[in-house]
């Protein structure tokens, strides 16, 4: 279980930071109150899961990190990558009126291409108490031309859909909002209907994959969805269930001839 100080939260702003992350974390383990917000215009040194890269270009994305002390089991943590996804999706299905995609773990997707990406990182101060700092990056302002290379095709942004520019500030607002009301439901025990709103918008699920289980194995198989823990099972074809805790998720093409990562 994890506690909460009584001082107000506060929202810091940066033009340009390395990483929101970073500077989130810093706050927590100096006692930054549950909803304590870092945001910024632009990193240098953004990342995501599995050490990969943020493409930050100025002015055009919003790059947030909000520190949660959640009052939850320290086993139940796992399950609020989920919890912060579903909070984003229902923001930016407000903010564009299209039924927005969750991608699991930590990807939300509009019109089958990424707008958003999460990354939680979590840290203890001592044996009974862990803060938690959620990490989000929006596509808020971004053109189709400044999503080149691998982007090209498989990103969008809230201008694209939309047809017109969005205000950073408010989207970061409404995001905050958001998270932390779901984040008191997700302490109130409501983690089932939380999941179960989730699972409603899950782009996996029943489709073919290939991905990695928590034993290492390549797995290719039916996407069932994640599990009252947050975990991932996938069945193949011969009926096998397997785990999948993290990594990347590829779905397999039909035709066999190749597999895309999504």
């Amino acid at each position: 279980m994890s506690g909460r100080k009584s001082q107000m939260s506060k929202t810091h702003y940066f033009d340009v930071v390395d990483s929101t992350n970073n500077k989130a974390k810093e706050l927590a383990a100096h006692g930054a109150k549950h909803g304590t917000v870092v945001w910024a215009k632009q990193q240098t040194s953004g990342r995501g899961r599995l050490g990969k890269q943020w493409k930050s270009v100025k002015g055009k994305g919003l790059f947030m990190s909000i520190v949660l002390r959640p009052r939850v089991a320290c086993e139940e943590l796992a399950r609020i990558t989920l919890v912060i996804g579903l909070a984003v999706s229902e923001v930016l299905d407000t903010i564009t009126g299209v039924e927005v995609q969750l991608k699991w773990p930590n990807d939300v997707l509009i019109e089958d291409k990424k707008c958003c990406g999460i990354l939680v990182e979590s840290s203890s101060v001592n044996a009974e108490e862990v803060y938690v700092v959620a990490g989000i990056g929006i596509n808020v302002n971004h053109s189709e031309c400044d999503f080149l290379g691998e982007l090209e095709g498989n990103a969008t942004s809230l201008a694209i859909v939309c047809g017109k520019d969005k205000n950073l500030e408010k989207v970061m607002e409404l995001v905050r909002d958001s998270v932390l009301q779901k984040s008191k439901l997700f302490e109130q025990g409501e983690f089932p209907a939380l999941l179960a709103q989730w699972r409603k918008r899950d782009c996996l699920a029943g489709k073919l994959m290939q991905c990695i289980d928590c034993r290492g194995r390549i797995v290719q198989g039916i996407a069932l969805g994640p599990d009252e823990n947050g975990i991932l099972h996938v069945r193949d074809e011969e009926g096998r269930e397997y785990e999948v805790m993290s990594g990347d998720i590829r779905l397999a093409i039909v035709d066999g001839s190749d597999e895309r990562l999504q």
